[in-house]
């Protein structure tokens, strides 16, 4: 191993300036290029002044236009070969998926390598906009996402779709095809980069995108409902207790409620950046009841978790049995308080959501468990599906660092997990992520020739960097810095 980064050996949660964050590659990334009159702007962007321990071209080995990464990605050395060749691995799926489409839109990222027939212009979807957005935060070119958030907000992402049954007939626009978490991502993106500005200016097309949910707001609930397949989630425990298990199980569920919590509270927090007291103080207002309701509501106090509850034909609200990895999902937005901590103890349980390769999309114990999945895509009862495991990470490193000490499961726990989410994403011997992998043996289980490879739908580099590194973006001129194995080292390189 090379020298070790002594930055992480600084006290857990330790603020520093931001004068010192060259050091974990965070200032120096957004720096500005300054451009002499009339020279043409440079294809990538001015690394500037920094230190350099990695073998750069060791470790991006043969991708396709190594110019781009030295630019743009945080180098880390990780004394975990596998997260570590998996994390180089996975900024070439991000590249590979960034997408140029002419001077209106700019550039989107998108999930599939080829178009399909229910995507949004230019081949987008937004079901994953938010992992999009997450990952490619630490880029230190800042177009790709500027261009590709304002195309879900403002550009055609947001423009009209059909109302039917290829691309949901519950909305009327692209950006909502999906559950889409679009003000957290917006904000968290803004921590990173320090651009408030951008941020606060899409104030009014982020307030629009969260008014868009409103048809499927319950008001004397206080919650909205969702059908599974438009939380990219067909053939799951809740949809195959209704008539139609592919499009059926319209519910009150844990992940579109925790979206608009999470982005209810990011208007506030921008709306009172901008000045607006008015409209912070209603979001903030809308956060809090969406809280209580999914409390009383979602949470099933039998068996510690949140759950699916039926829209139609279920008067009483009764709860689903099962428990489904989307009960996780409220800690990506730190909705549930410290009280709810309990259901954690289900991550790692034998009957619960354990595997070698991540976690299940089902618990084990559940006889929907792995019902059909063989029989092709796409089946989220019990299959390992990245998409899911990076929401759990998430909020797990969330319960992790930024709520008080519970006995339920440890910063270990959280690199074990990432760890066997890193060894998941294998094939033939080389990194490699498809759409879904076998809970139980070494095999991607939904992987189409031509269609799955590199497939762009779920973070992994961003829980490498926020999570087991633990780089804590702040809106405030500091950086915490809080790993979540306190005797993980990691170096960087501005």
């Amino acid at each position: 191993m090379k020298p070790l980064g002594s930055f992480l050996a600084m006290p857990l949660r330790h603020a520093v300036k931001p004068r010192l964050t060259f050091a974990v590659a965070m200032a120096v990334i957004f720096s500005a290029t300054t451009l002499i009159a009339q020279t043409p702007p440079p294809v990538y962007p001015e690394v500037g002044p920094t230190t350099q321990f990695i073998n750069q071209d060791a470790v991006i080995g043969s991708f396709p236009e190594p110019a781009w990464y030295k630019a743009n990605i945080p180098f880390i050395d990780l004394p975990d070969q596998t997260i570590e060749n998996v994390y180089y691995y996975r900024w070439r799926v991000t590249h590979e998926a960034q997408k140029y489409t002419g001077a209106k839109n700019g550039w989107i990222e998108t999930e599939f390598l080829g178009p399909v027939f229910y995507s949004a212009p230019y081949g987008g979807i937004s079901a994953a906009a938010g992992h999009h957005i997450a990952e490619a935060r630490w880029i230190r070119d800042q177009r790709y996402l500027d261009d590709y958030i304002r195309f879900w907000l403002i550009g055609d992402g947001d423009s009209a779709k059909p109302a039917n049954e290829s691309v949901n007939p519950n909305t009327t626009d692209w950006a909502h095809e999906y559950s889409f978490w679009a003000g957290s991502a917006l904000l968290q993106r803004a921590e990173v980069t320090g651009n408030l500005g951008f941020a606060t200016d899409l104030l009014p097309a982020l307030i629009n995108f969260y008014n868009g949910w409103s048809p499927q707001f319950n008001s004397q609930l206080g919650l909205y409902w969702q059908t599974p397949v438009w939380d990219a989630m067909e053939y799951s425990a809740g949809s195959y207790q209704s008539p139609d298990p592919y499009h059926g199980g319209n519910g009150y569920r844990p992940t579109l409620n925790a979206y608009q919590f999470g982005d209810a509270k990011a208007i506030s927090i921008l709306a009172a950046l901008k000045g607006n007291l008015a409209t912070s103080v209603q979001f903030a207002v809308q956060a809090a009841k969406l809280q209580l309701a999914q409390d009383q509501y979602l949470w099933d106090p039998t068996t510690n978790f949140y759950k699916h509850v039926m829209r139609d034909n279920n008067p009483s609200l009764t709860k689903i049995v099962d428990r489904e990895e989307i009960g996780f999902v409220p800690w990506m937005f730190e909705m549930p308080g410290p009280n709810r901590s309990a259901a954690w103890a289900e991550l790692l349980d034998p009957q619960g959501f354990f595997s070698d390769f991540g976690t299940t999309t089902v618990e084990r114990r559940s006889s929907w468990f792995i019902y059909q999945a063989a029989s092709g895509c796409c089946h989220w009862d019990g299959p390992v599906w990245p998409y899911a495991t990076s929401q759990t990470l998430n909020g797990l490193a969330n319960l992790l660092i930024d709520y008080p000490p519970q006995t339920y499961v440890t910063n270990q726990d959280y690199y074990n997990v990432l760890s066997a989410y890193a060894f998941a994403q294998q094939k033939n011997g080389q990194p490699y992520v498809a759409e879904a992998h076998d809970p139980d043996q070494a095999s991607w289980i939904y992987d189409s020739p031509n269609h799955s490879e590199d497939y762009n739908h779920s973070t992994f580099n961003d829980l490498v960097l926020s999570g087991l590194i633990g780089i804590r973006s702040q809106i405030t001129n500091t950086l915490v810095i809080h790993p979540l194995d306190p005797g993980f080292v990691g170096l960087f390189r501005g």
